[in-house]
């Protein structure tokens, strides 16, 4: 460990990424200002540029108890790697993740949605894209930033490789999203959709939730029928859901 901390110093002296203090005594490290790294990056080879972020994201790894700043570096670290492949897209996705989770809890609600946007930009795998994208939505409804949540589950909603349990997932998520967007319109649009083509016993419970959206849709546009109608049909999949689990406890519909 010592001695590939020690590759790394050199590389990034040589480089003049860092500079060193200390003569003398205890050895210290300061990195360049953003500009100058940019630069100097730039001017330095690809593959000796991927070669630091390795190294970096190794030494990262290390770290006994990371900090959610280290798993954000590190995440960033681990997609500037070069490296591709299934077991890379597993490291990243877990560490940030394991970031979002952390900054969540302390509140830090855009650092974790951005290091969650840059690990889903920079991602091919649909269902990696549909994992990091669904924790950006739920952190972006806690928040109410519902204009960004569409953004985020736009492109999934596009996707033709997810399988259909999944899409349906996407289209109750992004309609949700238009819905407190005061898109209603296009809310409806995607939940219908999502009605007509999902498998009622594998996708109840995102069916569910679209019942209980059209429900308060159609309340607040006065068309009470159908919102009636929404009311009865979640429902009849609530007490389905109550057969399978608690053995047929009845729901019952107050008229």
């Amino acid at each position: 460990k010592l001695h590939a901390r020690r590759q790394l110093e050199l590389e990034l002296l040589d480089l003049e990424l860092v500079t060193a203090h200390g003569k003398g005594g205890p050895r210290t490290f300061r990195l360049a200002a953003v500009e100058d790294r940019e630069n100097l990056l730039e001017r330095a080879r690809p593959a000796r540029v991927r070669r630091i972020h390795r190294r970096t994201a190794a030494f990262l790894k290390a770290y006994p108890n990371p900090a959610p700043r280290d798993l954000e570096n590190l995440t960033r670290h681990l997609l500037a790697s070069g490296r591709s492949g299934e077991r890379r897209s597993t490291e990243a996705r877990s560490t940030a993740l394991r970031a979002a989770r952390l900054l969540r809890a302390d509140q830090s609600f855009d650092r974790a949605v951005r290091l969650l946007e840059e690990c889903c930009a920079r991602e091919k795998t649909p269902c990696i894209r549909l994992e990091l994208a669904e924790e950006i939505s739920d952190i972006l409804e806690e928040t109410g930033d519902h204009e960004r949540g569409i953004a985020a589950l736009e492109p999934l909603a596009r996707e033709k490789e997810l399988p259909p349990k999944d899409a349906i997932r996407i289209h109750r998520r992004l309609g949700i999203h238009c819905h407190r967007a005061g898109q209603a319109e296009r809310a409806q649009v995607l939940f219908e959709e999502a009605l007509r083509s999902a498998d009622p016993v594998s996708s109840v419970e995102d069916l569910l939730f679209i019942d209980t959206e059209l429900a308060e849709l159609h309340l607040f546009r006065g068309s009470l029928d159908r919102a009636e109608e929404a009311c009865r049909r979640g429902l009849d999949r609530l007490q389905k859901l109550m057969d399978e689990y608690c053995g047929g406890y009845t729901v019952g519909y107050m008229t």
